[in-house]
């Protein structure tokens, strides 16, 4: 909830791709947009398309070049919760195929929990204990990303979640 209220700026209309979109409840905080969700669990993507079929489109299944393309173009990308669930080569092969279809004002949004100095022993602890084992440093994730897209804004913060938990937000689009 916090990205899509306080760190990202939606404008309504927006087509979205949300990659990995779980049960879909980021469109309970996002305004009318044309809205598609790709999950890859198929009971996930059956319980997005009950909920919220009505107003969003889903596919279960993996985002690859060919979905970009098909899907192209794009507005915004939400990845939520995803990078730290791939490994180096799997997340820099996600991005590239984001920038098949990202429209040239398109953006992405990155939030994954991830690892500091400063953060709680607990936070970091649940982190590591998470089923995503890349759970990286915010300076690791940016590096991710920028051969293909620049940073605009880019925010690690404590206690935004239900647990503790440190997470790192960063919203990218292509370089001008």
């Amino acid at each position: 909830r916090y990205a899509l209220k306080n760190f990202l700026d939606v404008p309504a209309g927006s087509k979205i791709i949300d990659i990995g979109c779980g049960t879909a409840r980021s469109l309970e905080y996002l305004p009318q947009v044309k809205y598609v969700g790709i999950e890859p669990s198929e009971p996930y993507a059956r319980h997005a398309q009950d909920k919220y079929g009505h107003k969003a489109s889903f596919i279960c299944g993996y985002f690859d070049e060919n979905a970009a393309r098909s899907l192209a173009p794009y507005d915004l990308v939400l990845l939520l919760g995803v990078l730290h669930h791939c490994d180096d080569v799997t997340a820099k092969t996600i991005l590239r195929d984001i920038s098949v279809g990202l429209s040239p004002l398109g953006r992405i949004l990155i939030l994954d929990p991830c690892l500091t100095p400063t953060q709680t022993a607990l936070a970091r602890k649940i982190a590591l204990m998470d089923r995503g084992k890349h759970v990286r440093t915010p300076a690791e994730y940016i590096e991710l990303a920028t051969p293909l897209f620049r940073v605009t804004k880019s925010e690690t913060r404590d206690g935004v979640l239900n647990m503790p938990t440190t997470i790192h937000l960063a919203e990218l689009n292509v370089p001008t």
